[in-house]
């Protein structure tokens, strides 16, 4: 007996037009679906299943504070940035003008002054796109922390500038449009 997988047409092109991601659960093969989030496959000899965890929604029976939720996620950030810094050297942060790298600049920053160590940060400008460019923010908060920043220069490094060159498939795990600003980021963390 054999398995016949055929391609799915409709996916394959929206793909290729980049015209946004697949719909749940297909694939570019027809008979080939993708596990859903809470999803697990069942094989039990020749039978092959899928199972959907329902995860009960609204089900708790009182409601956490806001102050202890804040103070739980502080919490299990500083945790989580104190066991990744190590105890007698420097260390560094790709630092962007996002919600995630300050509080953790801010965290490792005091984590690692008090070992007599230092955070640098690294991060990119796009001076010929200042409606996308987040240095402004980016260089406030190292200057607020007192850690050293260097700047790649990354107007020449956009998303999809190497499409020419370039494999886009945006479904692996590896794909990432800003690619070449982070490998730039990366020599210079070296």
């Amino acid at each position: 007996a054999s398995n016949s997988i055929s391609e799915d047409p409709v996916t394959i092109g929206r793909h290729f037009r980049l015209k946004g991601s697949h719909p749940p659960g297909r694939t570019a093969f027809g008979a080939v679906s993708e596990l859903l989030p809470g999803e697990v496959i069942l094989r039990r000899g020749n039978r092959t299943s899928v199972l959907r965890k329902k995860w009960p929604l609204g089900t708790t029976s009182h409601a956490i504070p806001a102050s202890q939720v804040t103070d739980l996620i502080r919490e299990r950030l500083e945790c989580a940035v104190a066991r990744i810094l190590p105890e007698n050297s420097d260390s560094g942060i790709m630092l962007s003008g996002g919600m995630d790298s300050g509080p953790t600049a801010s965290i490792a920053a005091r984590l690692l002054q008090s070992r007599a160590t230092q955070l640098h940060a690294v991060s990119w400008s796009l001076d010929d796109f200042p409606e996308a460019d987040e240095w402004t923010w980016i260089e406030a908060l190292a200057n607020h922390l007192g850690i050293p920043i260097h700047r790649v220069a990354g107007s020449g490094m956009l998303p999809f500038s190497l499409l020419d060159t370039s494999a886009v498939q945006t479904d692996w795990p590896d794909f990432n449009p800003f690619r070449s600003l982070v490998n730039a980021c990366y020599r210079i963390a070296r």
